[in-house]
């Protein structure tokens, strides 16, 4: 069985404002959603839905995950 822990980058935590300590359980993901960065341009990433500490956090994209 895989874990559905992972832990999110110190410097993403920090741009996003969380600051619960430790690791997060994985609720979905990782999944496809486009980002608009412009009118005419989108990206699509891989991201998750985490819990931390009895908080939901979206979209925190895998890049900035590590599981363990």
């Amino acid at each position: 069985m895989r874990s559905k822990l992972v832990l999110i980058n110190e410097d993403y935590k920090e741009s996003r404002s969380i600051h619960s300590p430790g690791p997060a359980l994985v609720l979905r993901g990782p999944y496809e959603y486009q980002i608009k960065i412009t009118k005419e341009v989108t990206s699509c990433e891989l991201v998750y839905d985490v819990m931390i500490n009895g908080n939901v956090y979206t979209q925190i994209p895998c890049q900035y995950c590590q599981k363990i």
